[in-house]
């Protein structure tokens, strides 16, 4: 992250969040086990995991109930949590004690906006790719720039408008590739934009190659880079297969994944996958990796 600026921190659903600023600190913003335990009480269904839920609900229900509640559940004004206030500031603490100033593109698949919030916190530059699971432009990325006007990118082989300079980032970008809460940037709106049912996941991975889907510049970068995988759990059958579509099974570049209480599962896919995982509360965990960087040397940018 200091030396090289080739590590993708990839955040996933059970990602450690801030808490609402309604509520005084009393509420968590939902992982993916909230949410589908939210969805299972509302809904009067047992409980099972998120994409199983909400197919039930889409399917014997319809759309406008299940987006309803997720609006409901997603569109509070949360606090980020550490993860996001840690990679916001890191491009900052690195000017501060003297180091090589580097961005890195972080990839999540979260509908909430926390970690955008984190960004805009710090005064951060950032540029946002998000996944369009409906709209004008469905199917597919729309970049928004730090600066200039949105780009709706219709062919990701062969778009390379993201901040890059011989490969290296000159500005963070944030890429959302199961959509996002219902939001703007300027005055691009989007609505119902989640790829959260089994059907969703299907259309979203299995009906085209991989190269016309991911922008070219961000594929790349996924696989020349190493990985830090934050709360992301493999059990869960449709975030493997993003994975095995990336990388093909196994990363190539030593890789690293941070889980509070991994099972078996997720250490033996893991130790295929190229990945050390680590058992630890991310919030911990991040605070070391501060604490680290703290005592680099400036000599060492």
């Amino acid at each position: 992250m200091v030396d090289e600026g080739s590590v993708v921190p990839f955040l996933g659903a059970r990602l450690s969040t801030g808490r609402s600023k309604a509520t005084e600190g009393t509420s968590s913003l939902p992982d993916a086990e909230a949410l589908a335990a939210a969805l299972a009480t509302r809904f009067g269904i047992e409980q099972t995991r998120l994409a199983e839920i909400a197919q039930y609900v889409y399917v014997t229900k319809g759309s406008p109930d299940l987006y309803k509640v997720l609006r409901q559940l997603l569109t509070a004004d949360y606090e980020p949590g550490p993860v996001h206030q840690f990679l916001a500031r890191f491009p900052g603490t690195l000017e501060k004690l003297g180091l090589e100033k580097r961005y890195q593109l972080i990839v999540s698949t979260n509908f909430d906006m926390a970690l955008e919030q984190a960004f805009n916190d710090e005064r951060e530059p950032y540029d946002l790719a998000v996944y369009m699971a409906s709209g004008p432009h469905k199917g597919k990325f729309v970049h928004f720039p730090f600066e200039g006007a949105r780009k709706p990118i219709d062919d990701p082989s062969g778009y390379t408008g993201f901040p890059f300079r011989d490969d290296e980032l000159e500005r963070t970008v944030i890429v959302k590739i199961h959509g996002a809460v219902d939001g703007n940037v300027d005055d691009y709106r989007w609505k119902e934009n989640y790829v959260i049912t089994e059907d969703h996941y299907i259309d979203y991975l299995s009906k085209s190659p991989i190269e016309s889907h991911i922008p070219v510049q961000v594929l790349a970068k996924l696989k020349e880079s190493h990985c830090l995988f934050l709360g992301y759990r493999v059990r869960d059958w449709n975030l493997r297969v993003f994975l095995k579509r990336i990388w093909e099974g196994k990363l190539a570049a030593k890789s690293w994944a941070v889980e509070l209480d991994p099972n078996v599962l997720e250490k033996d896919f893991w130790a295929q996958s190229n990945v050390d995982l680590y058992a630890a509360d991310l919030g911990y965990y991040v605070g070391l990796l501060q604490g680290l960087l703290r005592v680099r040397p400036p000599e060492r940018a």
